[in-house]
């Protein structure tokens, strides 16, 4: 069986402490099943799961999922920290915002170069980062509990690293935006 589950949590897109899942809608639910996996159910029920995560009080979303295969289970792992829409952006990073409004030619060629210059998530078309990895685990019989918070926070590695990656691209913008080449290119 498939099991497709959404879970919104506070202030990321995931989290290596399985309570924190346990305390929202269907979080238990999960747990429990990724226990199972984990145990080796998964390989005679032939279950996977597929968790899509939101943060309510971040942007930023994820979908993980598990799905079993010679006694292992693959996950993958797909998270993203999304930035404001260029036109916000601009004023917060371009030196003379003050200077530039939306019906100015300057503020136009501004923006233009800003959106050709911001990463994107994936597919989305909307200014961000996002990282995406596989993970192989074995199943773990003997201890499925240990197995889940080890896999719990592998994947939370996986959002330490977005959201390094993340603050280091927003760095290198800022700091290419504000220089003149960049200012006046679009002229």
């Amino acid at each position: 069986m498939n099991h497709t589950i959404a879970i919104e949590l506070k202030w990321s897109a995931w989290s290596a402490d399985p309570e924190t899942f346990e305390e929202r809608p269907r979080g238990a639910e999960f747990i429990e099943l990724l226990k199972a996996g984990l145990a080796g159910g998964f390989d005679e029920t032939g279950d996977s799961i597929e968790v899509a995560t939101t943060s309510r009080k971040e942007s930023r979303s994820g979908t993980v999922s598990f799905r079993p295969a010679d006694g292992r289970l693959h996950v993958g792992v797909w998270l993203a920290d999304y930035w404001d829409a260029p036109h916000d952006l601009l004023g917060t990073i371009h030196p003379d915002a003050d200077e530039l409004t939306d019906d100015d030619d300057a503020w136009h060629r501004e923006l233009e170069a800003l959106e050709e210059a911001l990463p994107y998530v994936g597919w989305s078309g909307e200014p961000g980062h996002y990282v995406e990895t596989s993970l192989i685990v074995e199943a773990t019989p003997e201890d499925p509990d240990a197995a889940l918070r080890e896999l719990l926070a592998r994947i939370d590695q996986e959002e330490d690293r977005l959201l390094t990656e993340s603050a280091a691209l927003w760095d290198d913008l800022v700091t290419l935006y504000a220089r003149p080449e960049l200012k006046t290119r679009a002229s």
